[in-house]
C-alpha cells in the first residue's frame, strides 16, 4: 500500500531466516502495522526472497497533537505549577507521552504514600484502552526525565510509590429496536457522536448515564427517531474500567 520501512541495523541470515528491527519512514499512526503483515524488500539481495513478514506489530506511531490539545496542556500547567510530585504533576508528566489522551490520579488508593495513575490512549494510538507499551512509556516518564524546556530533571519523589495502570474496556454495544433513518450513514454518525460523548464523560469507576447515551444518539447527524433495545439503563464502570463504544447494531428489518 506504499508505506515504507527501513531496517535499523544489519542482520545475518542463519538457518534460512533473520530477524531485524525496522522503523517506519512515514510519521504518525500511518506507520503502524500489525503482526503477520507482509512487506516487500525493495532492494534486491542475491539469494534472499523478496518479501518479509512482520513478526511483532510495528506500533507506537501517533499523529501530531492538535493545537487545542496543546493549548489545554499549557493552560493546565499555568494553573498548576510544578510542585515536585503533586497530583497535577503526574497528570502533566503522563500527558507529555505521545498517545496519551487522558490521565486520572488517585492518591493513597493503595495505601499511605502511594499514587495510582490511570491513563487512556488517543484513538490514533489504538485507544482509548492503552497498550502495555504506552503504559510502560508513561511509567518511564514518571520515573524521571529531563524537561526539554527547563533542562531540569523532574519525576516522582524518591519516597513515592507510584502505580501506572492501564484500564480495561467496559464495552457499550448499541442495539436498536427502532431507528430512522435506518442506514449506514446514520449508524456511522451515531458512532462518532457516541465516541465524542465518551471522550468527555469517561473515567475509571464512572457511571455513563442512559440519558447521555440517548442524547448522543439524538445529536448524531441525520438521526430522526430511535429506541434502544440495549442498553436500557446506566452503564457502571469498575475502578479499573473505562467506557468504550462497541458494536452499533441496526434494528431487524
Amino acid at each position: 500500500d506504499g508505506r515504507e520501512y527501513a531496517t535499523d541495523a544489519e542482520a545475518t541470515i542463519a538457518g534460512g531466516a533473520a530477524v531485524v528491527a525496522v522503523t517506519a519512514l512515514v510519521a504518525g499512526i500511518a506507520g503502524n502495522l500489525g503482526a503477520g503483515e507482509q512487506l516487500t524488500i525493495t532492494q534486491t539481495i542475491e539469494g534472499v526472497e523478496g518479501s518479509a513478514v512482520v513478526t511483532t506489530e510495528i506500533a507506537g506511531g501517533v499523529d501530531l497533537e492538535d493545537l487545542e490539545a496543546f493549548r489545554q496542556r499549557v493552560l493546565f500547567r499555568q494553573r498548576y505549577p510544578a510542585q515536585g510530585g503533586s497530583d497535577p504533576d503526574y497528570i502533566v508528566w503522563a500527558s507529555t507521552v505521545p498517545g496519551v489522551a487522558a490521565v486520572w490520579v488517585s492518591p493513597k488508593e493503595m495505601g499511605s504514600g502511594t499514587t495510582t495513575v490511570r491513563i487512556a490512549a488517543d484513538e490514533s494510538a489504538g485507544g482509548p484502552v492503552p497498550s502495555e507499551a504506552l503504559r510502560q512509556a508513561v511509567e518511564d516518564r514518571i520515573e524521571g526525565a529531563i524537561n526539554p524546556v527547563t533542562n531540569q530533571w523532574e519525576g516522582r519523589p524518591g519516597t513515592a510509590e507510584v502505580f501506572i495502570v492501564a484500564p480495561t474496556a467496559n464495552v457499550i454495544d448499541l442495539v436498536f429496536e427502532r431507528l430512522t433513518p435506518n442506514n449506514q450513514a446514520t449508524l456511522d454518525a451515531i458512532a462518532e457522536s457516541m465516541k465524542a460523548m465518551l471522550r468527555d464523560r469517561r473515567a475509571p469507576a464512572a457511571t455513563i448515564r442512559f440519558d447521555w447515551i440517548n442524547e448522543a444518539i439524538s445529536k448524531a447527524t441525520g438521526e430522526d427517531t430511535h429506541k434502544l433495545a440495549s442498553p436500557t439503563d446506566d452503564v457502571v464502570c469498575g475502578v479499573n474500567e473505562i467506557a468504550v463504544l462497541g458494536d452499533v447494531t441496526p434494528p431487524e428489518e
